[in-house]
Formats: structure tokens, C-alpha cells, sequence
């Protein structure tokens, strides 16, 4: 009797199964606003040089003021004339600019005046975010093959966790390049083991219908919650620590899912895999015999010596 008979006597479509793409939900939120966290605290608004006599202007004067320049952004003046038409300009570069805040919400490159000339910090710490990504998908990946997928995923996301609250704190291109670079090292990782973790306890049918709606659903639910939540917080840095603490929850994850029953076989260790699979059938109200474990077991021990011969 091979894994997918032994499941689907243990159930592969009932009770178990629908609490997986429950807390699957749950992790494709918090793992979108993880990860589309970078654009929101590096997001630049309208945004011009300041100057003394622009105090008391409206945002259109100083759009129409500015319109007339190449970099309206970037340019300074050394005077404005009081009806707006005549304008000097100045030598020195922009060092204090009048943002024109979305919604009120102060971003990370506004706090910190990453603009203009040094617009390019902020690419860095994305740039090395992706990086940490693609290192993070190997390490863990490998790291799932070790010691299990549940306590990989857990690790991934404490990662996720600590690169993006410890970014709360970054207030140079170093710490910030640091912070993001271990942000990364959870994207994808945070979430792909788990995906396979369900696609191992699931029916074919679950799989094609109900994992995907599940992914697509929350996923975008995520991405659309993190615009909503760092306009009704309005600081860059209270919507990290307000995004970063769901990740933490995926902790429990270790009481609730099962670990993979399949790689504990690869692990030769039967015996784990038949409690995961008499877990899944109690949760699920199945009664399974005794004789089918057996034969189960028997099944493993044979495939599991042929491939070690091979």
C-alpha cells in the first residue's frame, strides 16, 4: 500500500485538509505584505525643494512653480518673486524638500530624505533583498531536507520577523542593506514549504481547485491589506512592526501541522510518518486498520531499500 492510498483511507479531502488551506490563507497574507513591505516603505510621493517662501503656497503653486524645470524634484532655487513667474535659480544641491504626503503616510524615504542624489540607497536595500531571496530559497530549501519542512518554514519566517523589525531601526545604507538583505532570506521560503507540505496531504482535486483559489485569493488579499494598513497607520515604521508580528505566529504551525510524512520516510523513520498519518485520520474521524499500516510500513521499508541499493 503506497502513501497516496494509505492517505486517502486517513481522509485526503475532509476535516485535516481544509484546516491546511485555512492556516495556508493565513500565511499567503502576512508572507504578500512581507513581502510587498519594501515598496511600501521606499515610497517616494510628489516632492520639491524647499524654500522659505514656499511656506505658505499650495501644493498647484509649487507644482507650477517647479513645472518649468527638468528635475522639478531635484532643483533648487535661490528666490522666488512673490507672484511666481520669476525665479533664480541656485548652485547648491537640494537638502530639505516639501513632500505632498498620500493619504498622510510618511515613508522611509521621506523620513529619511533618501531622494534625488540619494534615491539610489533605497535600490540597495532592495537590490540586496532579492539577493537575500535567492539565498534564503537554496538555504532553506536545503535546510527542509535536513531537519523537516515545519521547523524550516518556522525559521524562514522568524527571518522574515527579524529583518524586517530590525529595518525599523536602520538609519544608514549599511543597517538598511543588512536588515533587508535578511528580509529576504524569507521570501519564497516562507511560503513554498508549506506548499509542498500541502500538496503531500491533499486529493489531486483539492490541489488543482482548492490550493490555488486559496494562494491567488489571499495572497491578494495581503498585498491590497498592506496599502490599506500603512495609510491607517501613516508611519513607515509603525506598519513594519504592525506587518512584521503576524510572521511570528507561523510559530504555532509546529502544533498544528503535521510534519511531512513523506520526508520521514526518506528519513527512514516509518514509525513517524504512521503518527503523522494516524494524526491526520483522528482529526478527520477515519477508522483505519491496523493491517493497512502495516502493509504501509511494509511497503516503505521495501521502496526504501531498493533506492538505497540503486
Amino acid at each position: 500500500m503506497d502513501f497516496e492510498e494509505i492517505l486517502a483511507k486517513c481522509g485526503n479531502s475532509s476535516r485535516y485538509q481544509f484546516v491546511l488551506l485555512a492556516l495556508y490563507g493565513y500565511l499567503m497574507v502576512v508572507v504578500s505584505m512581507h513581502y510587498f513591505s519594501q515598496n511600501v516603505i521606499s515610497f517616494v510621493p510628489d516632492h520639491w525643494c524647499y524654500h522659505e517662501q514656499l511656506e505658505n503656497r499650495s501644493f498647484a503653486e509649487i507644482e507650477k512653480i517647479y513645472s518649468q524645470f527638468e528635475k522639478p524634484s531635484c532643483t533648487r532655487l535661490e528666490k522666488i518673486d512673490e507672484d511666481g513667474q520669476n525665479h533664480t535659480l541656485s548652485r547648491e544641491r537640494c537638502n530639505r524638500w516639501i513632500y505632498k504626503y498620500d493619504f498622510g503616510y510618511k515613508s522611509m524615504n521621506t523620513e529619511l530624505n533618501w531622494v534625488c542624489d540619494e534615491a539610489y540607497k533605497a535600490r540597495v536595500g532592495q537590490s540586496l533583498f532579492f539577493v537575500g531571496s535567492v539565498c534564503g530559497t537554496l538555504a532553506f530549501g536545503l535546510l527542509g531536507d535536513r531537519i523537516g519542512r515545519i521547523r524550516a518554514l518556522i525559521l524562514a519566517n522568524w527571518c522574515g520577523f527579524l529583518g524586517d523589525f530590525s529595518t525599523i531601526f536602520a538609519g544608514s545604507l549599511t543597517s538598511f542593506s543588512i536588515s533587508r538583505f535578511i528580509s529576504g532570506l524569507a521570501a519564497d521560503a516562507n511560503s513554498y514549504l508549506m506548499y509542498i507540505l500541502i500538496l503531500e496531504y491533499v486529493s489531486p482535486s483539492l490541489r488543482n481547485v482548492g490550493l490555488n483559489t486559496v494562494l491567488g485569493s489571499f495572497y491578494c488579499l495581503g498585498l491590497i491589506g498592506a496599502c490599506w494598513l500603512a495609510v491607517w497607520v501613516g508611519h513607515w515604521r509603525i506598519f513594519l512592526a504592525c506587518s512584521s508580528v503576524p510572521l511570528l505566529l507561523v510559530t504555532l504551525f509546529y502544533f498544528l501541522v503535521q510534519e511531512s510524512a513523506q520526508w520521514l520516510v526518506t528519513r527512514n523513520d516509518v514509525d513517524g510518518a504512521i503518527r503523522r498519518l494516524e494524526r491526520v485520520a483522528k482529526i478527520n474521524r477515519r477508522q483505519v486498520a491496523d493491517k493497512d499500516f502495516k502493509d504501509f510500513r511494509i511497503y516503505c521499508e521495501q521502496h526504501y531499500r531498493k533506492d538505497k541499493n540503486q
